[in-house]
This record gives structure tokens, C-alpha cells and sequence, in this order.
């Protein structure tokens, strides 16, 4: 009996939950549609109970590091050929045409059955502050609380603050402009995961977590999404995260951001008076041919 072509998907216990989860999407959907008789070895993501076994790796193994275009039919080429032995994989792979079906993607990450406690006439706003407001990557970018006031005028929704809330400018600064805002402190990974997937209204973050949990969810019916930062194509034209078939969508214009957390920078985020343009799914579309 031949061996297995094992799928090694590095960072087996760090790095970023959203960026292992892309990662594990995209070797279960490489496994799925091109390589039935592959193992995923050597990963886990402890808060979704996954935890693929230890396998050393031998004989010619293709590394992939790093970026976001990677052929799946290309990989099976080189696997079913006999090229290589295995795969080390450490893409980040944030792009819409590899993930078709959104309800496998969704069977990977249990969903527990429970009543949301974000009420249907409340919206769920999800902050990623902590280590993002250091600057650890000028694409991760804070939205600019401008937005988050326009989303609550023109919904008329009641705010529900969720997330990395501390001490810094730009949490005190949002608890001053939403005075009346329901606060929810970050509880644990699989939590706020779990809240994003179970309510009706959100405003995403610029984070790979946010994102998928709303894009996975059943509940979601209006999802605000910023394209700033890495949502932006014009920024980051490699990655393509706006899904533009499915009307839960509500695009926004912004303008490329480094985040540096300049003066700059801050006087953006936490400023007054800017008002940001809806985009039509249409008109998004032609962004991603930029």
C-alpha cells in the first residue's frame, strides 16, 4: 500500500486564529476535491477541537511560505505525478474563488445551536484593538469610529460593543461617541467567534477572525463591511475577501491606509465628520480587476 501524500500545514500552535483557519479551509478543500487519499498532519486550532496527528515528513516535500496565490490543481499535479512526497504548506490563501462552497467551509468549525444574546434590533460592532493598534501590520487596520456612527444613523440599531475593548485612545474615545453602547469584554477565541456567527447584524473588523465568522454564519443578515486595510483590492490587490454574489453584504469606500500609527493615522481613525459611500456588489467587482 502506497503511503498517503501528507498535507503538513505549518504553525502547528501559533500564529493568527483567522490565518490558520484560512489555512486549514484551503488544505481540507484541496483534500476534498483533488486529493481524497492525502493526510492533514502536524496542525491543530485547539479552540475548534481540531488537532491533526504528528507525522514527520520524508522524501521530497514541496514548502510553500507565505503569499495568497496558490493553484490547487497544481498541487494535485505535482501529488498525483509523484513529483513530491508531501507538502509543507504556509500560505495564507485569503482569496474567494478557493473557498465554493460555503456550507463545507461552515462544517469544519462546530457551531454550537444556541440563542444569541444580541438582540435582533441590536448590531453587533467587533473591535480589534491590542497588538493591531501598535501597528504590528500596516494593513490591519482600526475603523475609524466616523463609520461606525454613520452604520448605527443609518440602521437605527442599538450598538453592542464586542472585542479586544482596553484602555487605549481608541477604546475611550469609542465608549465617548457611542455613550449608550452595550459592552461585551472578550471572553475566549471560540466565544466571540461563536457571537459573530450567531447575530442577525454586524460591522466587521479589518480582521481574518471577524471575517470568517461572519461569513460562515446562517444568522447573519446584514454584514457592514469596510474595504480598508487588506479588504481593500486597491490597497492589497492579492487578496480578494468581498464575496459580491451575496447580498448580506454592504460594501464601503475607503481610501488605501498604511497603519503606522503616525499622528496621521490617528487623527483619521478617531476624527469627525467623514461620511463613506456604499459601493454596489457591481461596482465592487470592478475593484477586483484592478
Amino acid at each position: 500500500m502506497l503511503d498517503p501524500f501528507y498535507i503538513s500545514i505549518m504553525d502547528k500552535n501559533s500564529g493568527n486564529v483567522g490565518n490558520r483557519m484560512f489555512m486549514y479551509m484551503y488544505a481540507r478543500i484541496l483534500q476534498n476535491l483533488y486529493l481524497p487519499n492525502s493526510e492533514i498532519v502536524n496542525f491543530s486550532i485547539n479552540e475548534f477541537g481540531i488537532d491533526c496527528r504528528s507525522q514527520k515528513m520524508h522524501g521530497r516535500i514541496l514548502s510553500i511560505n507565505g503569499g495568497h496565490k496558490h493553484s490547487m490543481s497544481n498541487i494535485a499535479y505535482f501529488a498525483k505525478n509523484k513529483i513530491y512526497d508531501g507538502i509543507y504548506f504556509h500560505g495564507f490563501v485569503q482569496r474567494m474563488e478557493y473557498y465554493p462552497c460555503v456550507d463545507f467551509c461552515s462544517s469544519l468549525f462546530p457551531n454550537p445551536i444556541s440563542t444569541s444574546i444580541i438582540r435582533d434590533d441590536e448590531i453587533l460592532i467587533n473591535i480589534r484593538g491590542s497588538e493591531i493598534l501598535k501597528a504590528i501590520h500596516p494593513d490591519y487596520v482600526p475603523v475609524p469610529i466616523d463609520f461606525i456612527e454613520q452604520v448605527l444613523k443609518e440602521t437605527g440599531l442599538s450598538p453592542v460593543i464586542m472585542g479586544q475593548i482596553g484602555n487605549d485612545f481608541y477604546s475611550e474615545e469609542l465608549k465617548k461617541r457611542i455613550p449608550h453602547s452595550r459592552i461585551i469584554n472578550h471572553s475566549s477565541v471560540k466565544e466571540d467567534f461563536d457571537l459573530i456567527r450567531n447575530s442577525k447584524n454586524i460591522i466587521l473588523s479589518v480582521s481574518t477572525f471577524s471575517w470568517i465568522a461572519a461569513w460562515l454564519s446562517k444568522k447573519n443578515q446584514k454584514i457592514h463591511l469596510p474595504m480598508l486595510g487588506f479588504l481593500n483590492p486597491k490597497q492589497r490587490n492579492d487578496i480578494n475577501l468581498l464575496p459580491i454574489w451575496d447580498n448580506r453584504y454592504i460594501f464601503y469606500k475607503f481610501p488605501e491606509i498604511k497603519w503606522i500609527r503616525s499622528n496621521e493615522n490617528i487623527s483619521y481613525i478617531i476624527g469627525r465628520g467623514k461620511i463613506y459611500d456604499k459601493i454596489p456588489h457591481n461596482e465592487v467587482a470592478k475593484y477586483l480587476a484592478y
